[in-house]
């Protein structure tokens, strides 16, 4: 005696002489149970026993193929606290996302995705690690509030933040990355100054003094703002009253004033972008507490160089790294 049997490309199991029923995508020919159908109580075949793509989970951005499954959870399994980079990928499925919710620590980089459904999001946001979502550019006030859940690191490749969401994002557990955003508004500095973790604002080029004053107020150890090319006097004593580790490797040029203000800062300081100072500037920046990078200077006067190697947590070029190259 011989059996019918047919086999679901979607939850991995059998029918026998058809029960249950079994069905095709007329578009990708994708086999499955129709009861694994994408709203199946409106599901209707053809005369060759085919639903239309709208109910094919492939043809739906929804599926996962049994073999394909294996491999994500042995890769999470492999990886568990390790560098998961999946930046391949350009959709990523309910199930899929509650896979690489399993993984522990280490970080999950989807920088290939540019959606991400509220289901999926959910699922991440269980993840306690690194999360790079660069890929993300637009999001719906759903997303940002199920995001703002996740805790750890968390880049999203945003490119305008609105006053309500630079709200919820504050209240993130984690460091933040929002290198997308160009221009900041007095309401989303004030904002973004209450998250508790490392923020990362590298793409915003000028600063307003209020802007930075707000900025300042910001406590979660580190504040990178490496594209910011100019800045005032008024800015540079708001920014030196941040306590932590404070980037500002975009300027390539300081006033005496403002070096001035930056030698009360207590912390990390990056000004590896000044090409040159004054013997003025060098002898308050000489007087900086905490590690201070100038790798940038050339040209350094004998005396500015004596003051400023008097303090050993100035990091300065080599003599050699300041000769410009000969031909």
């Amino acid at each position: 005696m011989s059996y019918d049997i047919s086999w679901c490309r979607v939850c991995d199991s059998g029918s026998l002489e058809d029960d249950p029923h079994i069905t095709a995508c007329e578009e990708c020919n994708l086999v499955f149970h129709l009861h694994c159908a994408i709203n199946e109580d409106s599901a209707e075949e053809n005369e060759s026993g085919e639903v239309n793509s709208g109910h094919c989970p492939r043809c739906n951005g929804d599926y996962i193929a049994p073999e394909d499954k294996g491999r994500y959870e042995g890769i999470v399994a492999a990886l568990s606290g390790g560098e998961l980079e999946l930046d391949f990928l350009k959709e990523l499925s309910d199930e899929i996302a509650e896979t690489l919710s399993k993984q522990q620590g280490g970080l999950i980089s989807l920088s290939g995705l540019s959606a991400l459904s509220d289901t999926a999001a959910q699922s991440l946001c269980k993840y306690q690690g690194d999360l790079y979502l660069k890929g993300l550019r637009n999001l719906t006030g759903s997303l940002t509030q199920i995001l703002a859940l996740h805790q750890g690191f968390m880049e999203l490749g945003i490119t305008e933040l609105k006053d309500s969401d630079a709200e919820v994002l504050s209240r993130h557990k984690g460091g933040l990355m929002l290198n997308g955003i160009a221009m900041l508004n007095d309401t989303i500095a004030e904002q973004l100054s209450h998250l508790q973790g490392e923020l990362y604002l590298e793409g915003v080029s000028e600063l307003s003094n209020s802007v930075a004053e707000s900025l300042a107020k910001h406590q979660g150890g580190v504040l990178s703002l490496r594209s910011v090319a100019d800045i005032s006097n008024a800015a540079a004593e708001s920014l030196s009253r941040y306590r932590g580790t404070l980037v500002l490797s975009g300027l390539t040029e300081i006033s005496i004033d403002a070096a001035e203000s930056f030698s009360k800062h207590q912390g990390m300081l990056s000004l590896e972008g000044l090409m040159e100072i004054s013997n003025e500037a060098a002898e308050s920046l000489s007087r900086h507490q905490g590690k201070l990078y100038l790798g940038g200077l050339s040209g350094l006067s004998d005396e500015a160089r004596k003051m400023l190697s008097a303090n050993p947590d100035i990091e300065l070029p080599t003599e050699a790294e300041e000769q410009p190259d000969e031909d």
